[in-house]
């Protein structure tokens, strides 16, 4: 099987450098480029076709918001994972088309997952999110390693026993992702 091509898109040399020597170091992924502006980013994923894009939502010119809806209007086949520190962005994230949204305090093997797991199609959130938004004990549900990352798919088999504002937000993520 060929490596996943990941493509970061952040303003801060610094977090594009670790996330490239953690993504590296794996088998089966290869970090193919990285850009430092969202507009530099669409060059890239245009030139370099990667599977997944890795982008923050804070970035000067143009968010990490703005970006993903670009990716997804070129019609390019990637998916994209928003990497940030501001959960607050969560639905409007996904709405742009968004296939995932982790924290940037995500650990390594948790990274590696949610890569993995969006590249084979699902949708992948962090449970910090869920369980600040939504007071629910995302525990007592199946995570992707350490407890860290959900998958949409778990979660809307078990959508009935979850409280009604995530219920809401997995059915239109649901219905945005064509499940």
């Amino acid at each position: 099987m060929a490596d996943i091509r990941v493509l970061l898109v952040d303003d801060h040399e610094c977090v594009t450098e670790g996330l490239q020597k953690m993504i590296d170091g794996q088998d089966g992924m290869a970090v193919v480029g990285s850009a430092d502006r969202a507009i530099d980013g669409l060059n890239k994923a245009t030139s370099l076709r990667p599977d997944i894009i890795l982008t923050d939502i804070r970035m000067p010119e143009m968010d990490g918001v703005v970006f993903t809806r670009r990716v997804k209007e070129l019609g390019l086949k990637c998916r994209i994972i928003i990497l940030t520190m501001f959960e607050e962005y969560i639905s409007v994230g996904m709405d742009a088309g968004a296939s995932g949204y982790l924290m940037k305090a995500v650990k390594r093997q948790d990274l590696v997952e949610a890569i993995q797991q969006v590249h084979q199609g699902h949708i992948v959130i962090a449970a910090a999110i869920v369980q600040t938004r939504f007071h629910y004990d995302a525990h007592q549900m199946k995570l992707v390693g350490d407890g860290r990352v959900l998958l949409l798919d778990e979660l809307l088999g078990r959508a009935d026993e979850l409280p009604p504002e995530l219920q809401e937000l997995l059915i239109k993520f649901a219905a945005f992702m064509g499940r």
